[in-house]
């Protein structure tokens, strides 16, 4: 796979590509640790212990997924990691509609959204996992790596995931050229990792909004740990955190959760 036809201002790193590996995070994370230079990626054919948030799987069959981890350097605080989870899903999810309209039908937007913090969804169901993991010395990021699990041409998922999981194939039934994807995803990604370093988090942020109905009004219910939070969503903070507005007014601000969507009043 060719990138150098990309002019990528800052993934300018190896793209190593793997028949088979456990993890391409645990891959990207071993380079990172070994001193390579920002924007090395690793693509596999195929994970053999793929994961998500909260060490969940993530299933990973052979040819019928994108599975990327890509190596950032950023100087940044680092309160403003969590940024990088967001842009990475914007620029997943504005490759996916892409591939979506231009494959299928270029009259009318694709139903993709974005699940604060790290799910794309097409026609509501999951169709991409976002899994950063930062690797930090004191209070300095020595780098951030972005894991993007994006299910393209897979056909079925096991009993437990087929009311939640879909794939682009499911949705539109065009496959999808797994190698094409890849690199206008990198390229996407580079641009927004490109202006959130310039410019800061705001554009961020506010591309997000306009690709997410999770951002603000959305009656949801948030669990992390033992604790449950039913409420409205309110927004996002400058650090990407989600804002949930309770039964009481009172307003809360989750760095981390689980989310879902609650369609009829509680």
């Amino acid at each position: 796979m060719d990138i150098g036809h990309l002019n990528l201002k800052r993934l300018r790193g190896r793209l190593i590509f793997l028949e088979s590996t456990a993890s391409t995070n645990d891959v990207a994370k071993e380079l990172a640790e070994e001193g390579c230079i920002e924007g090395a990626a690793v693509v596999a054919d195929e994970q053999t212990a793929g994961r998500g948030r909260q060490g969940r799987s993530w299933i990973s069959p052979k040819g019928a997924g994108l599975y990327l981890s890509v190596v950032l350097r950023p100087t940044i605080p680092l309160e403003m990691a969590p940024l990088v989870t967001l842009l990475s899903a914007v620029a997943t999810a504005e490759t996916i509609r892409e591939e979506v309209v231009v494959r299928v039908d270029p009259t009318r937007d694709a139903q993709v959204d974005i699940k604060w913090p790290n799910d794309i969804l097409l026609n509501d169901s999951k169709v991409c996992g976002i899994l950063t993991e930062t690797g930090i010395e004191g209070r300095s990021i020595k780098y951030i790596i972005t894991g993007i699990g994006v299910n393209l041409n897979h056909e079925q998922f096991p009993d437990y995931l087929a009311q939640s999981a879909t794939s682009i194939f499911i949705e539109t039934g065009c496959r999808v050229e797994r190698d094409r994807f890849c690199l206008r995803l990198l390229s996407h990604l580079d641009r927004w990792y490109d202006i959130f370093l310039t410019q800061g988090g705001a554009p961020v942020l506010s591309r997000w909004r306009d690709l997410s109905t999770y951002g603000e009004g959305k009656r949801v219910s948030v669990s992390f740990g033992n604790h449950q939070i039913i409420g409205l969503t309110r927004g996002l903070t400058p650090e990407g955190a989600l804002l949930i507005e309770g039964a009481d007014g009172n307003i809360e601000k989750l760095l981390a959760g689980e989310i879902t969507s609650l369609r009829q009043s509680v």
